[in-house]
């Protein structure tokens, strides 16, 4: 009787390993491909299956990033994006820079290429 126990929970163990393990392989084959979230929810609502709620965190993961530089020119602070110099806002620390920005782009990510210890140091001057 024992025995029989112990393969059962063996099996149990064993499936459920199974089933982390294959998970873990396709998460990491779907990031590896750039597939989000996003895109397989838009084919499970094409092929009328029900997923789970979207989390509210993976919204994040749906901006589009712009790569993006810093440069202090008097006192202020000037944003240019970092592909192609377009201007993006100007502000005399980092808030009003920010804010600046917010009016003219939304739903985006900014990641600051060049100037980020210059955002940091004068954010600190002034705060």
């Amino acid at each position: 009787m024992e025995l029989i126990i112990i393969a059962v929970l063996a099996f149990a163990v064993g499936w459920k390993l199974c089933q982390l393990l294959h998970t873990q392989a396709m998460m990491h084959l779907l990031k590896e491909l750039g597939i989000k979230e996003s895109d397989l929810r838009k084919l499970a609502d094409k092929h009328g299956v029900m997923l789970p709620e979207q989390p509210s965190v993976e919204a994040a993961d749906d901006l589009t990033e712009i790569h993006i530089k810093v440069e202090q020119h008097g006192s202020e602070i000037y944003a240019f994006r970092a592909d192609n110099d377009q201007f993006l806002g100007q502000g005399q620390d980092r808030d009003s820079l920010i804010s600046h920005i917010s009016k003219r782009m939304v739903n985006v990510r900014l990641i600051v290429d060049e100037g980020n210890d210059l955002l940091q140091k004068h954010n600190s001057q002034n705060g």
